[in-house]
């Protein structure tokens, strides 16, 4: 941290310096920040709980013992992120050259963008799920082998919000970020609810299943909120 704001300093006095730049206060610009960035806040707050909350129910209501083993099976699932989260960085100018100028042969671009990035992160979950016992066999230690039972339905959750991640540009490039916190805080309520409820009767495995559905109704519903904005022939698309 302290490296950090050093190196901020640092290239704050070289943009004074160098550059000339002349910091001011506009008014319009902080409007415009927190216009975007407050609608934020409840999503921020709702990614964070979800993250613990389903190990906190876990523990209360099964062990810790299984706390460690839902961790690893996350851990592992959560490898697929190595392949799309470069891939989801690498198309985010050209989905937003898109958005700020809309052609017909650009919403081909992005519906077939769309099909092809669901085919390629589908395969390598798959992928992934093959290969997760050889993983655990090299690499984890035996008092955590359950955790592969687990993987398979955690990388299908991993899947959902690869493709969250692409509809969700849209709600971002129209400044409505309301609608994220909207579909974070809906789809992070049901979650709570079905972990309780799953974790109750089927202990990791409902921690698993209830993880994977707040995925994809998070998802389902910024693919919702998207095609309304930026609305897309769908049935043209090249199934």
């Amino acid at each position: 941290l302290l490296v950090e704001f050093i190196f901020f300093i640092i290239s704050v006095y070289y943009l004074i310096k160098e550059d000339g730049i002349i910091f001011k206060i506009n008014i319009s610009y902080i409007k415009d920040i927190l216009k975007y960035g407050l609608p934020l806040i409840p999503h921020s707050i709702g990614i964070t709980l979800l993250a613990f909350s389903d190990k906190l129910i876990l523990n209360n209501l099964s062990g810790l013992e299984d706390v460690g083993i839902l961790s690893v099976a996350i851990g592992v699932a959560s490898m697929l992120s190595i392949l799309f989260i470069p891939i989801d960085n690498l198309i985010n100018p050209f989905v937003f050259k898109f958005f700020k100028n809309p052609t017909k042969f650009g919403e081909e671009i992005y519906m077939t963008s769309f099909i092809v990035y669901f085919i390629v992160i589908s395969f390598f979950g798959f992928l992934l799920y093959l290969v997760t016992p050889i993983i655990f066999s090299f690499y984890i230690g035996e008092s955590f082998l359950e955790a592969a039972d687990y993987v398979g339905l955690l990388i299908f959750g991993r899947v959902s919000y690869a493709m969250y991640r692409y509809m969700v540009k849209a709600i971002f490039f129209s400044k409505r970020t309301y609608l994220v916190s909207i579909s974070t805080v809906v789809s992070g309520s049901i979650g709570l609810v079905l972990q309780y409820y799953l974790i109750s009767y089927y202990g990791i495995v409902g921690a698993a299943v209830a993880i994977s559905i707040s995925y994809a109704i998070s998802f389902l519903m910024v693919m919702y909120f998207s095609c309304k904005i930026f609305p897309m022939p769908w049935k043209r698309a090249p199934y």
